[in-house]
C-alpha cells in the first residue's frame, strides 16, 4: 500500500526569539482500512504528533497537524510553547480530531546537568483519541 507523508515549516528567529509555523500529514486509508496508515516501525512518536502523545500511532483515517511554536532561549535557560490542531486526513465524517498545547522549559544547570519541565495537553474530538494531560520533570545527567 502507499500512503504520503508531508511536512513543511517556516521560522523566523529575532534576538532571543522563534517563531515557527507548521504542517505535518501523516497519510492514511479513506476507507478506514486497518493497518494502511503512515507507520514509524523504528521511530520516535515524540517526533510525530506533539509531546501528549495522544496518537501513539496514527489513525487509520490518516492525521494533519497544523501548528505554531514560539521559543526562547536566554543565557542557561530554553523554553517554549506549542499548538496543535489535528485534523483526520481521510475519510468520511468530521475531520476535527483535536488540539494541543506543549509548554516547556530547560535550565543548564552546570555543564554536565540540565534539567527539564514539560507540560502537555490534549483535548480529543470525534473519537480520534482520549483526552490527555502530561506532566513531567526529567534531569540530564552528561557523562562524557
Amino acid at each position: 500500500y502507499n500512503v504520503a507523508y508531508m511536512h513543511f515549516y517556516v521560522s523566523k528567529t529575532i534576538d532571543y526569539w522563534t517563531a515557527l509555523l507548521g504542517f505535518e500529514r501523516l497519510g492514511g486509508s479513506s476507507s478506514g482500512s486497518p493497518n494502511k496508515m503512515f507507520i514509524t516501525p523504528l521511530g520516535s512518536v515524540d517526533n510525530f504528533n506533539g509531546m501528549a502523545q495522544a496518537f501513539t500511532t496514527t489513525p487509520p483515517r490518516g492525521l494533519q497537524d497544523a501548528y505554531a511554536t514560539l521559543s526562547a532561549v536566554w543565557r542557561m535557560l530554553t523554553g517554549g510553547t506549542t499548538y496543535h490542531v489535528f485534523l483526520l486526513d481521510k475519510g468520511p465524517g468530521a475531520k476535527f480530531a483535536g488540539q494541543e498545547l506543549d509548554i516547556y522549559v530547560n535550565a543548564q544547570l552546570t555543564k554536565q546537568i540540565d534539567l527539564n519541565i514539560t507540560y502537555a495537553t490534549y483535548g480529543a474530538k470525534n473519537n480520534a483519541a482520549i483526552s490527555v494531560n502530561r506532566f513531567w520533570i526529567m534531569l540530564y545527567a552528561h557523562l562524557l
